[in-house]
């Protein structure tokens, strides 16, 4: 199912073929796309600046716009949008990072799924002819840090290449995976994934 994956490491796991991962440029193209086949008019770079109170309006940095219906968005940053339109809406971001390995031929997306490992809080998907990789920080506080934790993603690196990743020249070696060509401090959106489970195998084997 994964050939990244190093063997007798993982006891089972779960996997949909209807699975996958979303990657986000091309999610927001094809909302777009979908609005503007609706008949939905896109309008980019504008600012939400509030609701009217006289007329229910909304207001923007390009004036007034007339709406029965004011759906509300703006992902980790939707409490400032909530108090525009006079609304508290308990909503915040943490940090997440990700990291993304050097290209290699055996990460071609359709041999490799996206893998969660549930203990570990572990995750890898293909991206750009790489691997992106990311892992939970649950100490990290909530708030707008961008900046790149150098220690942690030393973390993330060495428990992807210890522990998860087949060590041979066929696939996804610790090498490749230790080699990062580029972090990401900011939110990253997933969808669909296969899940993995590690522990200690029945003594009976």
């Amino acid at each position: 199912v994964n050939p990244t994956l190093a063997p007798g490491q993982p006891l089972g796991g779960t996997f949909c073929d209807q699975d996958g991962f979303v990657v986000p440029p091309r999610n927001v193209a094809a909302y777009t796309v979908a609005l503007i086949r609706s008949g939905v008019e896109v309008r980019e770079h504008v600012a939400f600046l509030g609701l009217a109170d006289d007329d229910g309006t909304v207001q923007t940095s390009q004036g007034r716009i007339g709406a029965g219906l004011v759906v509300l968005t703006g992902g980790p940053k939707l409490a400032s949008v909530g108090q525009l339109a006079g609304i508290r809406i308990p909503a915040g971001g943490v940090r997440h990072q990700v990291a993304v390995t050097e290209r290699h031929p055996d990460l071609d997306p359709a041999r490799v799924p996206m893998v969660f490992d549930l203990a570990a809080g572990l995750y890898w998907r293909p991206e750009e002819g790489g691997l992106l990789f990311g892992m939970s920080n649950p100490d990290e506080p909530p708030g707008e840090n961008r900046e790149v934790d150098e220690e942690y993603l030393a973390t993330m690196r060495a428990r992807l290449a210890g522990r998860r990743m087949r060590p041979s020249a066929g696939s996804a070696s610790a090498r490749h995976a230790s080699r990062v060509r580029l972090a990401r401090a900011a939110g990253y959106g997933r969808a669909g994934f296969s899940s993995i489970v590690y522990g200690a195998r029945d003594a009976r084997g």
